[in-house]
């Protein structure tokens, strides 16, 4: 994997986490799939809030639907069922060069 390293974390609940980091050790990307939403918050780091108000900003929806934001700069997209969540997490502007977004699952 050229320009990045993926660090996986496994969670005692069965989570499994991949943060994808560039050789200067930052985290541009981040992917979770398992039985439950890891605490977004963590994860997304000083991107939480924007990620947020973003959530707060769109309109209302009924039923249940996957949680997107697709700003200028961060995207994240999860969803799934009980004990089957998925979803990632990326700054464009950190990708490394030649790396393309659909790198981070």
């Amino acid at each position: 994997m050229p320009g990045y390293t993926v660090h996986e974390i496994s969670r005692d609940d069965g989570t499994l986490i991949r943060e994808y980091v560039t050789p200067a050790g930052k985290v541009f990307g981040v992917s979770w799939s398992g039985p439950t939403i890891p605490d977004l918050s963590q994860l997304l780091g000083s991107y939480s809030s924007e990620f947020r108000n973003t959530l707060l900003a769109q309109p209302k929806s009924f039923g249940r639907k996957p949680a997107a934001v697709h700003n200028s700069d961060l995207v994240v997209e999860t969803g799934g069922h009980m004990r089957a969540f998925q979803g990632r997490a990326y700054v464009n502007s950190m990708l490394p060069a030649g790396v393309s977004r659909e790198a981070i699952k």
